[in-house]
């Protein structure tokens, strides 16, 4: 879903890339192949959007693809394609088209070969390179559905392109693996049982002393009231006018990639909302430690099948939580607050802001209820296990088959 280039440029930060991270250190796993997105000449030239990854040791690299070993055991193959029109025509179904090409799948089939890879398990993180199915010798496909793209805000072109590719995946696919019980619901099959394997958080990256804060945070007026994620129509505009109008002396602070600016523009207008751009998420947890509550404020209509990952983070780095209801904050209702309108929102931040003058230790007893399940080291096991066993289930039904 998110290729190397975008990590190495943001940080390991999503929920394919801390994955990746913890499946490299699994001892069963021999290699990890990273199959980039496929760079267009046109953006290249006009998005100028590298063809390779920046770090690591060059195996190979000709004027189409390129293999480099960016850790012990994991390698990028980074491909690119010289078509100009298509690309701009079709925007993100020239992914699909992409992982079609049979220049594409030679790339892949090469650097298997480099590598010694033979009959590799295939895990997709979108539903967009379905066209490599079958055409790579796999012993096994493995999907894990990070949100719904049929309901996303901000794919609104392509739905039905979208929804056939995963019906496909529902067809072709062994295992499927989902970050909510909705999208396991929306998948599931009478051929398949999608299971259902929440976000999780590194905790230890989130213990920091809070130290001196960030430079564009001094200043500030206190409270200082946080969102750390993306900035998408995912967000709740009208909920956060409200916030920023009614308690003018609170700072209410963004921070994350701004993948749709028009959205948030009204929130411009108060002079008490700040947002201090993207950061890397080596930095996020020196920007948490100094927030005093964080927020999800989704519009619940296009968000309800997440399970947003900033929760675990929020509540790793001790913060109390006000969120809007969602399916993947649900488990955690006991510890943070759930609010069904304005007034439960901001009643909700009010509350903390008036705990936390009389309870130093709130952050403490937050950290306390993200238990080693919630870990990403476990997550990935957890998947691990399940993908060893069905390699062996199906190792099992071939010689069953072979000897009838």
């Amino acid at each position: 879903m998110h290729d190397w280039k975008k990590c190495e440029r943001e940080g390991f930060r999503t929920r394919d890339a801390h994955l990746l991270q913890h499946l490299a250190r699994d001892e069963r796993i021999k290699r990890i192949l990273v199959v980039n997105r496929p760079v267009s000449w046109s953006e290249w030239h006009f998005r100028r959007v590298p063809k390779v990854v920046r770090h690591g040791t060059r195996i190979w690299r000709s004027n189409r693809a390129a293999l480099t070993q960016v850790a012990e055991k994991t390698f990028c193959l980074d491909l690119f394609s010289f078509e100009v029109l298509k690309p701009l025509w079709l925007r993100r179904d020239w992914w699909f088209r992409a992982f079609q090409n049979p220049q594409t799948l030679r790339g892949i089939r090469r650097a298997c070969r480099h590598l010694q890879i033979e009959a590799p398990v295939v895990w997709l993180w979108s539903p967009y390179p379905t066209g490599v199915i079958g055409n790579l010798g796999e012993s096994l496909v493995v999907f894990d559905a990070l949100d719904n793209w049929v309901q996303h805000p901000e794919i609104r072109d392509r739905r039905g392109y979208i929804a056939a590719c995963y019906r496909l995946l529902q067809e072709k696919a062994d295992v499927i693996f989902t970050n909510s019980k909705e999208m396991r619901d929306f998948l599931k099959t009478g051929r398949l049982e999608p299971i259902f394997i929440p976000n999780g958080v590194d905790p230890q990256r989130f213990r920091v002393k809070a130290g001196a804060p960030p430079a564009d945070l001094r200043g500030l007026p206190r409270p200082w009231i946080g969102y750390a994620g993306k900035i998408t129509r995912k967000m709740d505009i009208e909920l956060l006018s409200h916030l920023a109008q009614t308690e003018p002396n609170f700072s209410f602070i963004f921070i994350g990639q701004s993948l749709n600016p028009g959205w948030f523009k009204p929130l411009r207008r108060w002079a008490n909302v700040y947002y201090l751009g993207d950061k890397h998420y080596d930095d996020l947890p020196a920007y948490l430690a100094h927030f005093d509550i964080c927020l999800i404020p989704y519009r619940p209509e296009v968000s309800r099948m997440m399970d947003p990952l900033k929760l675990y983070e929020y509540l790793a780095a001790g913060k109390p939580v006000v969120s809007t209801r969602l399916s993947g904050v649900e488990p955690f209702r006991d510890h943070i607050t759930i609010a069904d309108n304005k007034e439960g929102f901001l009643e909700g931040i009010r509350s903390y802001w008036a705990a936390l003058r009389h309870n130093p230790d709130l952050g403490e007893s937050l950290r306390a209820c993200i238990s080693p399940d919630c870990y990403w080291s476990t997550k990935a096991r957890a998947m691990m296990d399940i993908i060893v066993f069905k390699l062996q289930d199906t190792k099992i039904n071939r010689q069953n088959d072979d000897l009838a």
